[in-house]
Protein backbone atom coordinates (compact mmCIF):
# COMPACT_ATOMS: atom_id res chain seq x y z
CA UNK A 1 0.00 0.00 0.00
CA UNK A 2 1.02 3.28 -0.69
CA UNK A 3 0.58 4.56 3.21
CA UNK A 4 2.86 2.16 3.97
CA UNK A 5 5.54 3.18 1.74
CA UNK A 6 5.14 6.59 3.00
CA UNK A 7 4.82 5.81 6.61
CA UNK A 8 8.88 3.85 5.52
CA UNK A 9 9.60 6.79 3.69
CA UNK A 10 9.25 9.10 6.23
CA UNK A 11 11.47 7.23 8.82
CA UNK A 12 14.29 6.57 6.55
CA UNK A 13 13.59 7.57 2.78
CA UNK A 14 16.83 8.79 0.98
CA UNK A 15 15.17 12.17 0.88
CA UNK A 16 13.04 13.10 3.26
CA UNK A 17 13.55 10.07 6.26
CA UNK A 18 14.41 11.42 9.40
CA UNK A 19 17.12 8.71 9.64
CA UNK A 20 18.58 7.70 6.55
CA UNK A 21 20.34 4.42 7.12
CA UNK A 22 17.58 2.44 9.72
CA UNK A 23 16.79 -1.37 8.37
CA UNK A 24 12.89 -1.31 8.07
CA UNK A 25 11.44 -5.25 8.20
CA UNK A 26 7.61 -4.72 7.20
CA UNK A 27 4.91 -6.76 8.44
CA UNK A 28 1.02 -6.50 6.43
CA UNK A 29 -1.49 -5.74 9.26
CA UNK A 30 -4.10 -3.96 7.28
CA UNK A 31 -4.66 -6.86 4.82
CA UNK A 32 -8.31 -6.28 3.35
CA UNK A 33 -10.48 -3.21 2.48
CA UNK A 34 -12.19 -3.04 5.94
CA UNK A 35 -9.06 -2.13 7.82
CA UNK A 36 -6.35 -3.66 10.15
CA UNK A 37 -7.25 -6.73 12.16
CA UNK A 38 -6.44 -6.78 16.09
CA UNK A 39 -5.11 -10.17 15.39
CA UNK A 40 -3.07 -9.42 12.39
CA UNK A 41 -1.65 -6.64 14.64
CA UNK A 42 -0.72 -8.79 17.14
CA UNK A 43 0.66 -11.22 14.69
CA UNK A 44 2.84 -8.92 13.75
CA UNK A 45 4.17 -8.00 17.47
CA UNK A 46 4.85 -11.27 18.54
CA UNK A 47 7.51 -11.61 15.56
CA UNK A 48 9.34 -8.40 16.58
CA UNK A 49 9.23 -9.87 20.06
CA UNK A 50 10.88 -12.97 18.58
CA UNK A 51 13.01 -11.40 16.60
CA UNK A 52 14.41 -9.79 19.45
CA UNK A 53 14.53 -12.62 21.93
CA UNK A 54 16.34 -14.52 19.06
CA UNK A 55 19.10 -12.21 18.39
CA UNK A 56 19.18 -9.51 21.52
CA UNK A 57 18.49 -6.72 19.08
CA UNK A 58 16.82 -4.10 20.03
CA UNK A 59 13.99 -2.93 17.75
CA UNK A 60 11.31 0.33 17.30
CA UNK A 61 8.23 -0.61 16.31
CA UNK A 62 5.76 1.94 14.53
CA UNK A 63 2.23 1.74 14.21
CA UNK A 64 0.64 4.21 12.43
CA UNK A 65 -2.83 2.71 12.35
CA UNK A 66 -5.38 2.88 15.37
CA UNK A 67 -9.18 3.04 15.93
CA UNK A 68 -11.86 4.20 18.92
CA UNK A 69 -12.62 2.07 21.42
CA UNK A 70 -9.78 1.79 24.07
CA UNK A 71 -12.53 2.72 26.98
CA UNK A 72 -14.79 -0.01 25.73
CA UNK A 73 -12.76 -2.67 24.60
CA UNK A 74 -11.08 -2.76 27.91
CA UNK A 75 -10.07 -7.04 27.58
CA UNK A 76 -8.34 -5.86 24.17
CA UNK A 77 -6.74 -3.04 25.76
CA UNK A 78 -5.32 -5.42 28.90
CA UNK A 79 -3.79 -7.65 26.50
CA UNK A 80 -1.55 -5.41 24.08
CA UNK A 81 -0.53 -3.34 27.45
CA UNK A 82 0.91 -7.27 28.34
CA UNK A 83 2.35 -7.44 25.12
CA UNK A 84 3.82 -3.81 25.22
CA UNK A 85 5.15 -4.61 28.50
CA UNK A 86 6.58 -7.70 26.86
CA UNK A 87 7.50 -5.84 23.92
CA UNK A 88 9.67 -2.83 26.46
CA UNK A 89 11.26 -5.70 28.75
CA UNK A 90 13.04 -7.25 25.43
CA UNK A 91 14.66 -3.62 24.77
CA UNK A 92 11.96 -2.20 22.25
CA UNK A 93 10.56 1.08 21.56
CA UNK A 94 7.15 1.22 20.23
CA UNK A 95 5.61 4.72 19.00
CA UNK A 96 2.27 5.03 17.86
CA UNK A 97 -0.10 7.57 15.85
CA UNK A 98 -2.48 9.40 17.96
CA UNK A 99 -5.44 9.34 15.45
CA UNK A 100 -7.23 11.73 13.10
CA UNK A 101 -10.17 12.35 14.42
CA UNK A 102 -10.04 15.57 16.44
CA UNK A 103 -10.94 13.93 19.99
CA UNK A 104 -9.35 12.84 22.96
CA UNK A 105 -6.24 10.15 22.11
CA UNK A 106 -6.99 8.05 25.52
CA UNK A 107 -10.10 6.42 23.68
CA UNK A 108 -8.12 5.44 20.83
CA UNK A 109 -5.99 2.27 20.11
CA UNK A 110 -3.11 2.59 20.73
CA UNK A 111 -2.64 6.19 22.18
CA UNK A 112 -4.28 4.84 25.47
CA UNK A 113 -1.45 2.47 26.79
CA UNK A 114 1.41 3.80 29.06
CA UNK A 115 3.46 1.58 27.35
CA UNK A 116 4.13 3.98 24.07
CA UNK A 117 5.19 6.96 22.36
CA UNK A 118 1.65 8.46 21.13
CA UNK A 119 2.07 10.94 18.82
CA UNK A 120 -0.03 13.91 17.63
CA UNK A 121 0.60 16.19 14.35
CA UNK A 122 1.06 20.17 13.73
CA UNK A 123 0.44 21.93 10.92
CA UNK A 124 3.64 24.23 9.33
CA UNK A 125 2.54 27.15 11.24
CA UNK A 126 3.18 24.80 14.96
CA UNK A 127 -0.43 24.52 15.27
CA UNK A 128 -1.85 21.13 16.35
CA UNK A 129 -3.27 19.96 13.07
CA UNK A 130 -7.63 19.88 13.13
CA UNK A 131 -7.41 16.22 12.25
CA UNK A 132 -4.92 15.56 15.08
CA UNK A 133 -6.41 13.44 18.55
CA UNK A 134 -4.77 15.59 21.46
CA UNK A 135 -4.84 15.01 25.01
CA UNK A 136 -3.28 13.59 28.54
CA UNK A 137 -2.12 10.50 26.35
CA UNK A 138 -0.46 12.35 23.69
CA UNK A 139 2.97 12.34 24.39
CA UNK A 140 5.01 14.98 21.97
CA UNK A 141 3.92 16.49 18.63
CA UNK A 142 5.43 17.14 15.34
CA UNK A 143 5.17 17.69 11.38
CA UNK A 144 2.07 16.03 10.16
CA UNK A 145 0.50 17.99 7.68
CA UNK A 146 1.45 18.21 3.88
CA UNK A 147 4.64 16.09 4.52
CA UNK A 148 6.83 15.31 1.58
CA UNK A 149 6.93 11.56 1.09
CA UNK A 150 7.48 8.43 -1.71
CA UNK A 151 4.47 7.43 -1.73
CA UNK A 152 3.78 4.44 -4.90
CA UNK A 153 4.79 1.48 -4.99
CA UNK A 154 5.98 1.35 -8.33
CA UNK A 155 7.18 4.27 -9.28
CA UNK A 156 10.22 5.57 -7.07
CA UNK A 157 10.35 9.23 -8.17
CA UNK A 158 6.72 9.45 -7.15
CA UNK A 159 6.49 11.87 -4.23
CA UNK A 160 3.36 12.93 -2.66
CA UNK A 161 2.40 15.61 0.28
CA UNK A 162 0.32 13.70 2.45
CA UNK A 163 -1.31 14.41 5.94
CA UNK A 164 -2.12 12.24 9.22
CA UNK A 165 -0.42 11.00 12.52
CA UNK A 166 0.13 8.29 10.85
CA UNK A 167 2.93 10.18 8.92
CA UNK A 168 3.87 11.98 12.46
CA UNK A 169 4.52 8.63 13.93
CA UNK A 170 7.40 7.51 11.68
CA UNK A 171 8.99 10.93 11.57
CA UNK A 172 9.41 10.39 15.81
CA UNK A 173 10.66 6.69 15.17
CA UNK A 174 13.77 7.70 12.81
CA UNK A 175 14.27 10.21 15.32
CA UNK A 176 14.37 7.61 18.34
CA UNK A 177 16.58 5.67 16.02
CA UNK A 178 19.12 8.19 15.78
CA UNK A 179 18.76 9.00 19.51
CA UNK A 180 19.56 4.81 19.83
CA UNK A 181 22.27 5.44 17.32
CA UNK A 182 24.17 7.69 19.87
CA UNK A 183 23.28 5.56 22.72
CA UNK A 184 21.78 2.22 22.68
CA UNK A 185 21.24 2.05 26.29
CA UNK A 186 18.79 4.13 26.35
CA UNK A 187 15.05 3.80 27.88
CA UNK A 188 11.64 4.56 26.77
CA UNK A 189 11.48 7.26 29.57
CA UNK A 190 14.67 8.59 28.60
CA UNK A 191 14.35 9.00 24.84
CA UNK A 192 11.16 10.62 25.94
CA UNK A 193 13.22 12.72 27.90
CA UNK A 194 15.61 13.73 24.74
CA UNK A 195 12.55 14.01 23.28
CA UNK A 196 11.28 17.07 25.51
CA UNK A 197 15.22 18.61 24.86
CA UNK A 198 14.46 20.39 22.07
CA UNK A 199 10.88 21.76 21.77
CA UNK A 200 8.76 24.06 20.59
CA UNK A 201 5.22 25.23 21.79
CA UNK A 202 1.74 24.10 19.84
CA UNK A 203 -0.86 26.40 19.72
CA UNK A 204 -4.57 25.39 19.17
CA UNK A 205 -4.03 22.41 21.39
CA UNK A 206 -7.09 21.93 24.01
CA UNK A 207 -5.30 19.75 26.71
CA UNK A 208 -1.93 17.50 27.98
CA UNK A 209 1.46 17.94 26.56
CA UNK A 210 1.21 20.92 23.88
CA UNK A 211 4.73 20.47 22.42
CA UNK A 212 6.11 19.27 19.56
CA UNK A 213 9.88 18.07 19.24
CA UNK A 214 12.68 18.39 16.45
CA UNK A 215 16.30 16.67 16.08
CA UNK A 216 19.40 18.37 15.41
CA UNK A 217 21.84 16.55 13.27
Amino acid sequence: MSHGTGTAAIASGKNYGSSKNIIIHDYPVCRTSSGCAFSYIDLGLQKVLSYMKNTGKRSIINLSLGTSGANTYISTATYFDNLFIDIINQSGIIIVSAGNDGVDACNYFFSYSNYVISVGAHDSSKSRSSFSNYGECVDIYTAGSSMPTAYSMTDCSYVSYVSGTSFSSPLIAGIIANYLYQDITLTKDQIIDKLKTNIYPITNCPSGYCYGTYYNC
